[in-house]
């Protein structure tokens, strides 16, 4: 009976359900702000400028977006509900200046004591929950890398990385000091006589080795073919990668001669190691490789999805798993879904789309709790935050023949979880909160049968720890006292 009942915990925090669920249509919920939407006052914003949207230790929304009411960049924090928090900054606003017309956010992070840390262009600002600056962080707050970032990547705790505009990725601490072991003196330029990458998107895998993603420019002009390439930890290409550690590849017509950007824009890391991507170009698409770089032929048609609706005129971006599928946003009014083999799941909202509405946009996109997507545009010009119903997805593969070869403990515990497999190594280790919000990734340079990780810093409650093995993944509910 034990049994039984730690596996309906598991399934229900994954959103395991019958496939007749997902003809279910996804609607704006009510629950959420003013009737699905809350409209942020005072942040007159494009159409097409992109924010970032995360959520802090305790649910809240936190969303950055550039303005243009003087030049500023606004931190927003509203409740999981959409309810704008009036102690946060000036009714819930905090207005960034920002010296540099340019100056978009490219990375935001929650830290383990749930301050907000941003990336905008050259500097790295911390806030306190209140919305001040951190004044003990860096000086004054504020940490000068002098790079003209592209995109950062702030998702490990120990470094961050930026991609430059000079085709450059560089690794960096939080106090700001260059690692000087990464690349060559800390920075690896992705120039050659045969690749320009310039960086849009950077990965950090389970195994430490990096994916950066964008273009490839071909002899300085314009953006020609997309292309990513893998960096081994200490900033080296992987030459046992793709090619070289390099895949490019032009997407248009070969009879179609005129320069056109192409991009790969997201990626993420599937619990095989595949990777999915999208990219902006002639062709909308997702894709899908094995870990060594190769296409995985199995997926979509030959390895791709292409878009197949009339309305296109702006990029796929943001991917999220879905359960064992896949959401993203597409043309800034639609999101879609693309089943595990790299169709459009037609399933989903009777259709494989959803469309907003004409006034709105999906610019950023997260998944909140097992069936809510929130979202970040503009809606008559002013910064918008929503919520979709979206249907209950299918969990991702479950191997209940190796749950009781993993034992978590002491369970409950104050701090402190032993991690120990019997005959199956441990490649990484995630903490979920009871939302389904994923709160700290550890991952094992080495695989082993034993492992620890320390979750002190979390409040008293319910918590589920993910474990991926060689052989599968199993999740184990544990109680933090």
């Amino acid at each position: 009976m034990r049994k039984i009942l730690t596996l309906i915990i598991t399934l229900a925090f994954f959103g395991l359900t019958m496939n007749r669920a997902c003809a279910q249509p996804v609607t704006l919920d009510p629950t959420f702000g003013d009737n699905g939407m809350t409209v942020i006052p005072n942040t007159k914003v494009e159409p097409h400028d992109q924010p970032l949207l995360t959520f802090d230790n305790f649910g809240n929304i936190i969303a950055v977006v550039k303005t243009y009411d003087g030049g500023f960049l606004s931190i927003i924090k509203t409740n999981a509900d959409g309810v704008i928090d009036l102690n946060f900054g000036t009714n819930g606003v905090v207005k960034v200046p920002v010296s540099y017309f340019y100056s978009f956010p490219d990375g935001l992070k929650i830290t383990k004591e749930n301050k907000i840390l941003l990336n905008c262009w050259k500097m790295l600002t911390q806030f306190n929950e209140d919305g001040s600056v951190d004044e003990s962080f860096g000086e004054n707050g504020k940490i000068i890398h002098n790079v003209h970032s592209t995109v950062v990547n702030l998702e490990n705790d120990d470094y961050f990385l930026i991609g430059s505009n000079d085709f450059s990725v560089s690794k960096y601490d939080y106090n700001g000091v260059i690692d000087k072991n990464f690349g060559v003196d800390g920075k690896i330029v992705l120039k050659d006589s045969d690749y320009n990458i310039f960086p849009c998107c950077i990965k950090i895998l389970k195994d430490q080795s990096i994916i950066v993603a964008g273009t490839q420019l071909d002899h300085g002009e314009l953006n020609v073919e997309v292309a990513f390439c893998k960096l081994n930890a200490n900033g080296k290409l992987a030459s046992d990668f793709a090619n070289n550690g390099i895949w490019k590849k032009r997407m248009r017509p070969d009879d179609f001669n005129d320069l056109y950007n192409e991009a790969f824009l997201d990626v993420i890391e599937e619990t095989n190691g595949n990777l999915i991507l999208t990219c902006y170009g002639w062709y909308e698409l997702m894709c899908s490789f094995y870990p060594d770089g190769t296409v995985n032929k199995d997926f979509g048609e030959d390895g791709f999805y292409y878009y197949d609706f009339d309305d296109y005129d702006n990029e796929f971006h943001k991917i999220l798993p879905y359960g064992n599928k896949y959401i993203t946003k597409f043309n800034r009014k639609r999101i879609i879904c693309i089943d595990s083999n790299g169709n459009l799941d037609t399933s989903f909202n009777n259709g494989g789309s959803f469309i907003g509405d004409s006034y709105n946009s999906f610019v950023d996109i997260k998944l909140q709790k097992d069936n809510k997507l929130i979202f970040g545009g503009a809606s008559n010009d002013e910064f918008t935050i929503g919520r979709l119903n979206l249907p209950p997805a299918t969990s991702i593969k479950q191997f209940p023949y190796i749950d009781n070869s993993i034992v978590v403990y002491p369970n409950p515990t104050t701090g402190e979880l032993n991690i120990q497999s019997s005959g199956f190594k441990v490649q990484s280790v995630e903490v979920y909160d009871v939302y389904g919000r994923k709160l700290s990734s550890h991952h094992l340079i080495t695989s082993s049968s034993y492992h620890k990780i320390n979750i002190s810093y979390l409040q008293s409650g319910i918590y589920f720890v993910k474990i991926s093995t060689e052989k599968g993944e199993v999740v184990k509910k544990v109680v933090k006292q």
